[in-house]
């Protein structure tokens, strides 16, 4: 598979690269074949007039007006009414290597450049050819091409950078130069989660890093300002790119493309492209980006995730759980404290950590994404990456296996945090071959993080240990969910020279991305540290995408003027949690964390032991994602000069308006029980649900019961309204099979039919249902629930048509989403049954479970005109085809139907009951109706 940004790369612009190879040196040409086609745009070909003028070159099109001033190589464009100058040459513009010397060059330092018109049936410029550079005398073997063209209707500025090298290797190039200071106002950085830098601003600013993907460029993109006026740069080649920056107390900021070697030599095409907008600011530039991504294939939004891991749907609008088992410092670390050696040992067992879960679920979080470090063998950032097996004084595989177990029970999504960067030179593994090397033929070493000594692992191996450690979790029986992969969506690309496992940059970002899609396949949900744009395709979530703070992204004020460029462009791509105090990790100093949680309509953090107001803030922005978390960011303004007034809107129309000087907020429409749980993974509408937050009976205005022995010679009674049989507690439902006596009201001397014979019941249980409450046709209904085990129990979700009490069972159609009996304790079965020309008829399949009595499944239905689709989890294992039960409109199955939940005991299939079992609870942890997924004509359900 070839790796995303190797596509980005090789894919998007291929016919462009290929083109301008093929082209170089191509003149100017008539557009006219026998006649048939014009000049210029009459067959697609931009019309564009290219011509030369004593010292300067100009490309004139309809809206955009470009000149190349060929002694200083200074660039000035005329867009519309605005004027944008790029500056022209400075000494640094390449750096060289020849003779093992690195010397600079002023690109019109060439002694020998020839300059041409060009065009390649879409786009149309000028090529300036360079040779001829020298130093004291000594000619450097070196050549390059600059091509600058306008393209497309909206007449976009693309440069180009072709190398040819031959004895001299090109190290590094500063072209094309960035826009003098005169031409604009701001500078959009997307820093981080993103910068507005006003030119003249009083601070110094600085970017933590200046290449492609790290924490200085999340997205290889910026831009400016200038009046009503901006323009976007997009570095269209950006493994092996970056910029210079530069703003000095005062101002004015500097800003330029930066295009770097490739193992030693520049050896490919760079390309650069500029977009100018007459009337345009930060969102406009965000918005082109978005654009760019969408168009190149990039962009893989939340929903497409969710399809091909459901798994991230059960995120939506989760808090985010971070905690730890074993937190161990090495000696040598710089983090070891030597004055309190007890803090260098610190420890939670996995079965203390799970009662902390527990409570958690208590208090009402009945979903959450839990992220656990500090698990494997010596603790949090020890022997990676050979860090098997996990802790043995936390309760090594056994303490982790119930973890997950724990976790699955609570409705929990356990994710693991590993790490395949830091190398620690006391693990397993450890071989000095086996390290990154540097350019200047060293290994990196260090002893920052908690393991103590470390190096840098090639990133050629990683996916090696990715495999080799995952594959053991899950063979374990771990029921692991996701995995955390640290630094590798913030540390930007690296490149090894050992001569066994040489990497480029983009080479490194494909071993990552094949790491993070192991986890993907073969785990569940994805994360890294910070969303770096290369992994957008690869990741669900990521741990941090706060603002540029100073000195450093812990903690401190803002750098510039925080702006959301990030969620303006992928927030409907991936998942995004923010801490909720102030002056939290990203969150400048006084600002409430909840603000820019809500504005930017992320995931919140929570805690283990969380108070009602944490409790309160966490269900706010809870609601808020579910409604809005996987739409659009669509918007973002100002609303006074003070910038502290902000205003997002989303797809929907949702806005969050936040006032970081009043620590106040609003959101309109306002939030409301809807927006609870208002849409499931795929977007649908929540039509019905209980969730079993409240204590005592179910309740009743959705609920109804069966009463008395029903049917199948089962053995129970059903009983109403009876908290023995059928209650709610710990914020699940309760359906309780019972050993007892129990009279039957139906009872009657010498009676003939079997259920009113027995004077008393031996046994009792509930049946709950929506008779009388609410129907559906079509849609999503969905249950997690944990099933009784023993011989005897039997318990059921199905469904049975409206009509049921006016023409009976069977022509009112029966559908039973799960059916388990005791006796067979690893399989669930799936069936429907109608009638055909009066005779019953049934059609079904089964599924093998792994004690499904041991952990809480979902089962459920897909209900849509043609066919119902059956699920076990994640599972698809059987799917009916509506017209089996008759093509008409009196098919059952295209009227709709109402929801039964039922525990019976014995009776036709259930057999014989094992006394000594009971007795047997059956746990419900929520049911759920959700709208069709497509026909939206259909009617989708009636409540009475």
């Amino acid at each position: 598979m070839i790796g995303v940004s190797f596509f980005r790369l090789f894919g998007w612009v291929a016919g462009i690269l290929v083109a301008f190879a093929v082209a170089a040196g191509a003149q100017q040409k008539p557009g006219n074949v026998n006649g048939v086609q014009g000049a210029g745009d009459d067959w697609g070909n931009p019309k564009i007039a290219v011509e030369q003028k004593e010292g300067e070159w100009v490309i004139a099109g309809k809206i955009r007006r470009v000149v190349f001033n060929k002694g200083d190589f200074s660039i000035v464009v005329q867009a519309g009414g605005v004027k944008w100058k790029m500056n022209g040459c400075a000494g640094d513009d390449i750096t060289v290597e020849s003779g093992g010397q690195r010397r600079n060059f002023k690109l019109c330092d060439a002694k020998k450049v020839e300059i041409s018109s060009y065009e390649n049936g879409f786009a149309k410029g000028v090529k300036v050819r360079l040779e001829g550079f020298k130093s004291q005398e000594e000619k450097i073997d070196l050549a390059l091409s600059l091509f600058i063209c306008l393209e497309g209707a909206d007449e976009e500025l693309v440069f180009l950078v072709v190398p040819e090298e031959k004895e001299a290797a090109l190290k590094e190039c500063l072209w094309p130069k960035g826009f003098a200071a005169e031409s604009f106002d701001f500078t959009v950085v997307p820093f981080m989660q993103g910068m507005l830098l006003g030119k003249n601003h009083p601070d110094k600013v600085w970017l933590y890093d200046t290449v492609s993907y790290g924490r200085g460029l999340y997205m290889p993109w910026w831009g400016h300002q200038q009046g009503k006026a901006a323009a976007a740069v997009i570095l269209e080649s950006p493994d092996d790119a970056g910029c210079r920056f530069a703003h000095p107390a005062g101002g004015p900021t500097q800003m330029q493309p930066r295009w770097m070697h490739s193992l030693g030599k520049m050896r490919y095409k760079r390309q650069l492209r500029i977009c100018f907008f007459e009337q345009g600011n930060y969102v406009d530039l965000a918005k082109r980006y978005r654009k760019y991504v969408i168009e190149t294939g990039h962009f893989v939004s939340l929903a497409e995730k969710i399809a091909r891991n459901p798994i991230v749907g059960r995120l939506i609008g989760s808090p985010v759980i971070h905690t730890n088992i074993l937190y161990h410092i090495q000696p040598d670390s710089s983090y070891y404290d030597k004055d309190n050696p007890q803090k260098n040992h610190q420890l939670t067992t996995f079965a203390e950590r799970a009662e902390h879960l527990r409570k958690l679920s208590e208090k009402g979080i009945k979903q959450a994404y839990v992220h656990l470090d500090g698990w494997g063998f010596r603790g949090y950032d020890n022997l990676h990456p050979d860090i098997l097996p996990p802790c043995p004084e936390a309760g090594g595989w056994k303490g982790m296996k119930l973890f997950g177990e724990t976790c699955e029970e609570l409705g929990y999504v356990f994710a693991v945090h590993d790490q395949y960067r830091d190398y620690y030179l006391d693990a397993k593994s450890y071989d000095d071959e086996h390290c990154l090397v540097q350019e200047d033929g060293h290994r990196p070493y260090g002893s920052t993080w908690f393991g103590g000594k470390q190096s840098i692992l090639c990133p050629s191996l990683s996916p090696g240990h990715v495999r080799k450690n995952h594959t053991s979790i899950l063979a374990h029986g771990v029921k692991l969910r996701g995995a955390y992969l640290d630094v590798f969506a913030v540390v930007p690309p690296e490149e090894c020279y050992h001569p066994d496992h040489p990497v480029t940059r983009s080479e490194c970002l494909r071993y990552r991305g094949d790491c993070l899609d192991f986890i993907r396949t073969q785990v569940g949900v994805v994360s890294s540290e910070e969303p770096a744009d290369w992994a957008i395709p690869h990741l669900d979530l990521v741990h941090h995408g706060p603002y540029a703070l100073v000195p450093n992204p812990g903690k401190g004020p803002a750098m510039g003027i925080p702006v959301p460029l990030f969620s303006l462009v992928y927030h409907d791509a991936l998942l995004l949690p923010w801490t909720l105090t102030k002056g939290g990790w990203g969150i400048p100093d006084n600002d409430w964390g909840l603000l820019h949680g809500l504005a930017n309509a992320g995931l919140p953090y929570l805690s283990l032991n969380p108070g009602e107001e944490e409790l309160k803030r966490v269900r706010t922005m809870c609601d808020l994602h579910r409604r809005v978390g996987m739409l659009e960011m669509t918007g973002h303004e100002f609303l006074d000069g003070g910038w502290r007034r902000q205003r997002t809107t989303f797809a929907d129309g949702t806005t969050v308006t936040v006032d970081f000087d009043a620590d106040t907020y609003e959101i309109t429409p306002a939030l409301g029980e809807a927006d609870k749980q208002s849409s499931d993974s795929n977007g649908r509408k929540l039509l019905w649900h209980d969730e079993f937050d409240y204590e005592g009976l179910p309740d009743n205005t959705k609920w109804n019961y069966e009463e008395g022995f029903v049917r199948n010679g089962e053995s129970q009674y059903y009983t109403r309204a009876r908290k023995e049989n059928a209650r709610v507690e710990n914020g699940m439902l309760v359906i309780e099979g019972r050993n007892e006596k129990f009279k039957n009201p139906q009872y009657k001397t010498g009676a003939t039919y079997w259920s009113d014979q027995p004077e008393y019941a031996s046994y009792t249980a509930a049946s709950l249902i929506t008779q009388g409450k609410s129907s559906w046709k079509y849609g999503r209904i969905e249950v997690r629930a944990q099933l009784p085990q023993g011989k005897g129990v039997w318990p059921a979700i199905w469904m049975l048509g409206v009509n049921f009490p006016e023409i009976g069972w069977l022509r009112c159609g029966e559908i039973d989403i799960m059916e388990f009996v005791g006796k067979e304790p690893d399989r669930i079965y799936a069936t429907m049954h109608f009638a055909e020309e009066g005779k019953h008829r049934s059609n079904g399949w089964s599924i093998g479970a792994d004690q499904p009595y041991a952990d809480f499944h979902v089962y459920a239905i897909e209900w849509q005109p043609d066919r119902i689709d059956f699920f076990y989890d994640e599972t698809k294992y059987f799917t009916f085809m509506i017209d089996k039960a008759g093509e008409g409109k009196d098919n059952p199955f295209r009227k709709p139907h109402y929801l039964l939940i039922n525990l019976a005991l014995g009776g036709s299939w259930g057999g014989p009951i094992d006394d000594a079992m009971l007795p047997q609870k059956y746990l419900i942890d929520y049911v759920r109706v959700y709208e069709p997924q497509r026909s939206p004509d259909l009617d989708s359900g009636s409540k009475k």
